[in-house]
Order: structure tokens, then sequence, then C-alpha cells
């Protein structure tokens, strides 16, 4: 359960700065704290954070901090692809999603980024090419939401390029 504690930290020459800290136990069992400045706020955190532990959308803070890059290696190296696919999906994350989003804390891509980088790509690839990125960025994004990494893909909803086909 979490719980709102009055924290008085020492300031050499100076009166004590008064803080509040909510304290919880994430479903790991690591316990877990955050400090503010009105009590009002430490509850209201606190609150929020039982709802999502009892709704089981807990995500801890720290675990969206991990890079694209290094999620999406993770990722690739537990899947179960033939060869063939696997080649395919390291080239297409190596060459248009790593130089990109690659270094970015997954937490901090935000969907009109995601937006963005699927109109880039539209703009120097092949329709095709340019929604295969685009789905396999979109499953490494929804498989990081099934690991509580994140609570949501920014890669939803997105407008894809229209594929023109030749009429016959």
């Amino acid at each position: 359960m979490a719980h709102v504690e009055k924290h008085k930290r020492k300031r050499a020459g100076k009166p004590d700065l008064i803080r509040w800290r909510a304290r919880w136990t994430d479903p790991a069992g690591v316990e877990r704290c955050c400090n503010f400045s009105r009590k009002i706020d430490a509850e209201r955190h606190a609150a929020t954070v039982e709802t999502a532990k009892l709704r089981g959308t807990y995500v801890d803070p720290a675990a969206g901090q991990v890079t694209l890059a290094t999620y999406a290696e993770a990722w690739r190296q537990a899947q179960d692809h033939r060869p063939s696919t696997a080649d395919l999906y390291g080239r297409v994350l190596r060459i248009h999603v790593y130089p990109i989003l690659g270094d970015r804390p997954m937490v901090s891509v935000r969907h009109s980024e995601a937006r963005a980088f699927v109109t880039g790509l539209s703009r120097g690839l092949a329709p095709n090419t340019a929604r295969q990125v685009h789905a396999i960025t979109r499953t490494i994004f929804r498989s990081a939401v099934s690991d509580r990494i994140i609570t949501a893909t920014p890669f939803a909803e997105i407008r894809l390029p229209r594929v023109e086909r030749d009429r016959v």
C-alpha cells in the first residue's frame, strides 16, 4: 500500500526543507519513492500508483529509459524467425530505424515524432518499404507495451503511404 510521509532535508546554515515523500512497493516487490514539495501532490501520486497496480497497468518509470536500439536487439534475439526474416529485420532496423530513433529512450518517443518518422520514410522510400519499416517498428513498440516498458505505443494510428497498384 502506498503511503505519504513528511521528509525533512537538513541544509547547512539554512532552515530545514520540508518535503513530502510518496512510498510504495512495485509489483516486483521493490520499494520505490518519489519526493514532492506539496502533500496533496504526494497523496495524488500515491493514489495513482495504487490504482495502476490494482488495474495491472503499473509501469516502472525507470524501465522506459532503455534505448530503442537496446530493446530492439534484445527483442530480435528472442524471436523465432527464419534466418532470412531475421536478416531482413536486422537490416531494416540498422539502416532505417537506429540512425533516427535508436539512441532515444523508448518512453521519450512521442506520437508526433513517430508520425514524422513515417512521413520521412515515405518521402525517400517506396511505399511498401515504408510500410514494412513501420510494421517492424510498431511491433517492437507493442512488445515493449506488453513487457511493461512503456504504457502505450506511439506508432498506433499512423497514416501510411498509399501503395499504387498497376492496372492490368
